[in-house]
């Protein structure tokens, strides 16, 4: 019999504006036949949207995957599910919440080496600077009550094992990749750039880890800049958001909300622009990103993702979050021509193809799930 996991996160497919997470858990899942999953989840979108789903039983999604759909009237405590199902493995995604968190290490706190939590970035020090006495608040309460002892911990890039070893010292920590699709849809490169011009296209969960806040001040202090701006992606964070309304509206001939796309149509939306921007405060995998180079479209991005040394493949570029070396690249990237800019998507997809040559998702992933 395969090992039983229980997976826990509030959202999961058919979900579309909760982010990567869900893209995450999905790909796992799916590329995981030879495990038994059990994925308890909301009947919710980020949005409280009600998802279109029986709520409150087990639904069978394939041979290998079932899902709990839980409502905010389910009176069925995580004790009760654990009981039903006998997990080998418990996977908590996130940290933070009371019935997707709290509640299920509590449930196991007698058999803590069944538990397994992925912070999924949320301990990133980018992640943290967003409300950021609330969080360390949190952190030192969730460290002093020692819940967290004796757990294991999933981290999906060397800079996740570097934040879990220093908010929780002495853990144990498992290394194993996120989880991207084994077979991406490579699009066909058909994109021209016109040289003196600029199309950008920041797709993404609109939050202040996101940092396009960023992106708008540099656009609206050099006008001169030939440079448009397309903004995609679900509104998450509504204080931020309306932050950011006075730039865009101040720069709306060049900069405007274009709304929110299905996860399936990312790669398509993707397609009209020369590159993909995002001056994120940190990822710990950014599927976005993969799905950027993915439609051939080289991405302009922070530091802190996992996606480094794109310049080495002509793929893109990482920059440190310095207005001047935006502004310089960009600047530069204006001139780029047609012949100079193909090579950039072919070196977008080529990087991509290096990558999941390393991809190994069920030898990964035994030392987390057994």
């Amino acid at each position: 019999m395969p090992n039983k996991i229980l997976i826990i996160y509030p959202y999961f497919t058919p979900a579309e504006k909760a982010g990567g997470i869900v893209s995450s858990l999905g790909n796992m899942v799916t590329n995981l036949d030879n495990y038994s999953f059990y994925i308890y989840t909301s009947c919710y979108d980020l949005d409280g949207t009600h998802l279109d789903v029986r709520v409150n039983q087990w639904v069978k999604y394939s041979d290998s995957i079932q899902i709990y759909y839980s409502s905010s009237k389910d009176d069925r405590s995580i004790k009760v599910l654990l009981d039903d199902i006998v997990p080998d493995k418990v996977y908590i995604n996130g940290i933070y919440g009371n019935k997707f968190f709290l509640k299920p290490i509590i449930a196991l706190k007698g058999v803590k080496n069944k538990l397994i939590v992925a912070p999924r970035g949320m301990l990133h020090a980018g992640a943290l600077k967003v409300k950021a006495f609330k969080k360390k608040l949190y952190l030192s309460i969730i460290k002093t009550s020692g819940l967290l002892k004796g757990l294991q911990w999933h981290a999906t890039d060397e800079q996740e094992v570097k934040d879990i070893g220093k908010h929780f010292r002495h853990s144990k920590v498992i290394l194993a990749k996120d989880t991207p699709p084994l077979q991406p849809a490579f699009a066909t490169l058909e994109h021209s750039k016109q040289k003196g011009q600029l199309r950008l296209v920041f797709l993404s969960l609109i939050t202040e880890k996101k940092n396009l806040m960023f992106l708008l001040e540099l656009l609206d202090k050099h006008q001169d800049l030939k440079v448009s701006l397309d903004i995609i992606g679900p509104i998450k964070d509504l204080p931020y958001w309306e932050k950011c309304q006075p730039l865009i509206e101040k720069n709306k001939a060049r900069v405007k909300y274009i709304g929110q796309v299905a996860p399936k149509e990312v790669v398509k939306a993707l397609l009209p622009y020369d590159f993909f921007i995002l001056p994120t405060l940190g990822e710990n995998f950014g599927h976005v990103i993969f799905e950027a180079l993915t439609a051939g479209k080289p991405a302009i991005i922070s530091h802190y993702t996992p996606w480094s040394n794109l310049a080495s493949m002509q793929a893109g570029f990482n920059l440190s979050l310095n207005e001047d070396e935006w502004l310089n690249q960009l600047t530069n990237l204006i001139e780029v021509d047609n012949e100079a800019y193909q090579q950039m998507a072919k070196g977008a997809q080529s990087y991509l193809v290096d990558y999941l040559k390393t991809y190994t998702p069920k030898a990964d992933y035994q030392p987390l799930f057994g």
